[in-house]
């Protein structure tokens, strides 16, 4: 075969790898796999592999015309070779790259594959793990049918208990209401009255036996002071319980107290810068409020109060006074209280309170008391007095007007004259 010959087979056999290209179904480590990413990699790279196919033609046309033209210096000749070489190294490295792409394609396209698969196993472990639960399910419902009539019956029964729980509380609740109420009564019904010093009697005798008794008097002395001193408490506990009527009477000066006592409402007065004066039938109580800087006078407080010109007074007040006094002059007081009051002013009479079972019971200690007097009766005399309002408040109460009716000690009407008549 002549040198021309195998250069023209050469030729037809560049010319025709130039033209198909590699062959793309041959077979690799992926199978199929492999032939898909060699595909998909030949389209990727379609446009270049037509430029190089065009230079590689041109290439292949110059070396069929070195063939044909013997002229042509074999030197340049060689050279052109060489270049060619060069040329062709150059691809076959191209070519390396790219079986080396098909490669990493190939190994992903693997990776993929066994993804799949493991995602095929996934959905077929959920499905039993489906089919299981749905028996699972059907199994618990055919149980609870099963026990739905027992259910039922706990059911009525918890309720039957519930109601009879319910029924307990209600009894147990209502039993512990009249306890209370038993402890209440029997409480107020035996107790002993207020004394400053609850121990002041109490003692035993030779025989050991508790008495009510007192040796060694401290001799004769003026007998309301003393007897206030011991069943009124000392002054300082009398002014921190009068304290609460200091506002009521701020803006209804002057004020007049009716039964002023040792005065421990003028000091309450005085302190707050409010004109005040009292009277007092008791001389020995009149010098000790004097004591206090005070001004009382000694005398008849209903007598005095007549004294006094009409609407000249902002307040008439009195603490413990009212159930002093007769009770046929009792109207009087209040019918002079109001004619001596100016427009606007206040009458306000503490007194103790007969709705608690203990202050009903102590209010007979004090022997100069006339009667106890309700609530409901100062507010009847005071509305028939023509005074134009009047309401009960309770100096040491609670605000719940039902307790502290049951259990505060004193009381207190707060009588208004009209303010334009």
């Amino acid at each position: 075969m002549s040198t021309q010959e195998r250069d023209q087979d050469a030729a037809d056999r560049v010319r025709h790898l130039i033209a198909n290209g590699p062959d793309v179904n041959m077979g690799g480590r992926f199978g199929t796999m492999t032939r898909v990413a060699r595909r998909m990699i030949g389209r990727a790279v379609l446009y270049e592999r037509h430029y190089h196919h065009q230079i590689d033609l041109a290439l292949l046309e110059t070396i069929e015309g070195v063939a044909r033209n013997a002229d042509v210096d074999r030197r340049n000749a060689a050279q052109e070779v060489a270049a060619l070489q060069a040329r062709l190294a150059s691809l076959e490295g191209r070519v390396t790259e790219v079986a080396g792409r098909i490669t990493d394609e190939s190994a992903r396209l693997g990776e993929m594959a066994g993804r799949i698969a493991d995602v095929d196993m996934r959905s077929a472990v959920t499905a039993g793990v489906a089919e299981n639960a749905t028996e699972s399910a059907d199994r618990v419902g055919e149980d609870l049918s099963a026990m739905r009539p027992a259910i039922t019956s706990l059911q009525d029964r918890f309720t039957a208990i519930a109601r009879e729980a319910k029924a307990l509380v209600a009894a147990v609740d209502a039993a512990r209401a009249d306890g209370e109420k038993a402890r209440f009564l029997f409480d107020d019904l035996t107790a002993t009255p207020y004394m400053a010093d609850e121990h002041l009697f109490r003692g035993t005798d030779e025989r050991g036996r508790r008495t009510l008794a007192f040796t060694n008097g401290p001799g004769s002395t003026a007998v309301y002071p003393g007897f206030e001193d011991i069943f009124r408490g000392p002054p300082p506990f009398v002014r921190e319980r009068q304290a609460v009527y200091v506002g009521l009477l701020r803006e209804h000066a002057p004020v007049l107290d009716l039964g002023s006592g040792r005065g421990e409402m003028l000091e309450l007065l005085a302190e707050a810068g409010i004109p005040a004066r009292g009277v007092d039938l008791d001389l020995a109580m009149v010098e000790r409020a004097r004591a206090t800087g005070a001004q009382v006078e000694h005398g008849d407080a209903l007598a005095y109060l007549a004294k006094e010109a009409d609407q000249s007074l902002g307040a008439v007040f009195s603490a413990q006074f009212i159930e002093h006094i007769p009770q046929d002059r009792l109207p009087e007081l209040i019918e002079l209280s109001l004619a001596k009051l100016e427009p606007g002013g206040v009458f306000i009479a503490e007194t103790v309170n007969p709705h608690s079972p203990r202050a009903l019971k102590s209010f007979w200690v004090d022997p100069t008391h006339q009667h106890p007097l309700f609530p409901e009766t100062m507010l009847v005399l005071c509305q028939l007095s023509g005074f134009d309002a009047a309401e009960i408040v309770f100096p040491a109460g609670s605000n719940d007007l039902e307790t502290d009716l049951r259990t505060c000690g004193e009381y207190a009407v707060v009588a208004t004259r009209r303010k334009s008549e």
